[in-house]
């Protein structure tokens, strides 16, 4: 099941950013048309069959696309604020207002994993890794729009380096690392409890409360530690791969612009 829900997410991934990309994808065509409506019904339809990965996928995409449709229409909502601003703010969707807290949705079901499960825990990381998701295609769009007057290849290898960055940063600072920490503390406070012998309503609430007091300590520190780790990393790198690509296109328009000795004599 695990290597379903992974696999589906990736499928999900793989679809909404053919589809932005322009790929020709069909499957990226199709989950483009998905809302979360649909979407629930083709997971209906998949839950009858067992296709755990295409239900994941189909809810994935669906959700998605709800949450970039509702990013666009804030964003069309504030520009027009923007216009009667005389010192207007750039305000991202996806983290700078509640839908930021998607992205922590994970943490709460690992706080919560006591009283909904396994499978309740898996659904709250679907939850935050469509966040994920749509923060990553967002991202790349609004570069995309931003540096719309740069030749395309540099506009692609830019877009290309956003859509890496943004993904590998919400994985790590949203669903991995926070995921993986809230469950250790639930899971050492049981223990401490089991040890103590702790019965009754504290056995049963206490690692829950302990993991949801957690997170608005460990949010700020991780965020600032994938920043330190990425800068140190994978930015450097995709950093001189669009300064390659670039340098090629200027070589090639430079090369263009002169023209040729031959004709010249």
């Amino acid at each position: 099941v695990a290597g379903s829900v992974g696999w589906g997410l990736l499928g999900g991934v793989g679809s909404i950013m053919a589809e932005e990309l322009e790929a020709g994808s069909v499957v990226g065509k199709v989950a483009g048309e998905l809302g979360m409506e649909e979407a629930a019904e083709v997971a209906s339809e998949k839950v009858a069959t067992g296709g755990v990965q295409d239900v994941v996928e189909a809810v994935a995409v669906g959700g998605a696309r709800s949450m970039l449709s509702e990013a666009h229409k804030y964003q069309a909502d504030r520009s027009q604020v923007f216009e009667s601003e005389e010192h207007p703010v750039k305000v991202d969707p996806f983290r700078d207002t509640l839908l930021r807290y998607a992205g922590y949705a994970n943490e709460v079901g690992e706080s919560f994993r006591p009283f909904i499960g396994e499978l309740g825990v898996a659904l709250s990381y679907i939850v935050a890794s469509t966040y994920v998701m749509a923060d990553s295609v967002y991202q790349t769009r609004q570069v995309g729009i931003e540096e719309q007057d740069k030749d395309v290849q540099v506009r692609n290898a830019l877009m290309a380096s956003t859509a890496f960055d943004s993904l590998v940063w919400q994985s790590f600072a949203s669903v991995i690392i926070p995921g993986f920490t809230i469950n250790r503390v639930v899971a050492a406070s049981q223990f401490t409890l089991d040890q103590v012998g702790t019965t009754g309503l504290v056995r049963r609430w206490l690692p829950t409360i302990l993991g949801l007091s957690a997170i608005p300590f460990i949010v700020h520190p991780i965020d600032e530690l994938v920043h330190k780790v990425l800068d140190n990393t994978t930015r450097p790198i995709a950093k001189q791969l669009v300064g390659r690509v670039k340098d090629n296109v200027q070589a090639s328009q430079k090369s263009q612009s002169q023209p040729d000795d031959a004709t010249q004599v």
